[in-house]
């Protein structure tokens, strides 16, 4: 009954945008789980590099040519 109550005050945007949040949630396999301490240093390191890294058009006309 509080559902019925909720939709007719909300707007169209409102609905709209909790539609979305709660579609990504439910889409997301990952949701809720936590990376591990392994998985997290192993991205502080890669972000902290100054490696250059191979853009993915180079890659893709390497192998997709």
């Amino acid at each position: 009954m509080a559902t019925a109550i909720f939709s007719k005050k909300m707007s169209g945007e409102a609905k709209a945008v909790i539609a979305q949040v709660v579609r990504d949630v439910l889409e997301d396999p990952d949701f809720g789980r936590v990376l591990s301490g392994r998985a997290e240093a192993r991205l502080r390191k890669a972000k902290g590099s100054k490696q250059k890294t191979v853009p993915f058009a180079a890659i893709k006309r390497t192998y997709l040519s």
